[in-house]
């Protein structure tokens, strides 16, 4: 009987471990869909590759991403070119931890900011040992994004961990933009899209740990 309560238990610890750590959704960034301004009025440019034609400009880089693109803010010569983007993402009203997705070459300094409040974001990088950036591929996702950009090598996807909001009303914005002050073709945003996970109320984790520290003292006063 002894036995059989105590993998009783083993569910229910894991649980809140699954609790406390919920799997990431994740959301790409589609121009016109669900990140503005539209392609017309930002001026982006369509062009696959880096040059001088999308210099300054926000450009779709295909077919490096998921969904078979991502979406790059280069600024070699004018720092301040860019706009800003706002991805909205619909979802139930509740606390969420959110997260941004950005790929980088290791051996450049490729960055993205971002944060919930239009014209004061925060600078994420890959390289300089943030440590709310990590790789990607360390998280549990719904549905997993593209982890290599789409088989470039030598090119992974980071995840910045922007911080928890309430949401309410169904919807919340995330605001991007590349770093004002990274000029250069190695010092490029490649942005892929946002990600969020919800976060427990505090009543869940205050029953389900009452639930097993009866269950243990149960366990106990069998033996």
């Amino acid at each position: 009987m002894i036995m059989k309560t105590k993998l009783l238990l083993l569910p229910l610890a894991g649980l809140i471990a699954s609790a406390a750590h919920a799997q990431v959704t994740f959301v790409d960034a589609e121009a016109n869909v669900n990140t503005s301004p539209t392609i017309a009025a930002a001026g982006w440019d369509g062009a696959a590759a880096s040059s001088v034609a999308n210099n300054g400009q926000w450009a779709i880089r295909a077919p490096y991403g998921t969904g078979g693109h991502s979406i790059q803010g280069l600024t070699s010569v004018n720092p301040n070119s860019l706009p800003e983007l706002t991805t909205s993402v619909s979802l139930a009203d509740g606390t969420y931890d959110f997260y941004v997705f950005f790929y980088a070459n290791g051996a450049e300094t490729w960055t993205v900011e971002a944060g919930f409040t239009s014209g004061s974001l925060t600078n994420y990088s890959a390289n300089t040992g943030d440590a709310n950036v990590v790789l990607a591929s360390t998280l549990s996702f719904v549905s997993d994004p593209s982890f290599d950009a789409g088989g470039l090598a030598g090119y992974n996807l980071y995840a910045a961990n922007i911080g928890t909001q309430t949401v309410s009303g169904g919807a919340i914005d995330i605001y991007i933009d590349h770093a004002d002050a990274a000029t250069g073709f190695d010092s490029r945003t490649w942005y892929d899209g946002v990600g969020y996970s919800a976060v427990p109320e505090p009543g869940t984790f205050a029953l389900l740990a009452g639930v097993l520290a009866l269950s243990a003292v149960a366990v106990r006063r069998r033996k």
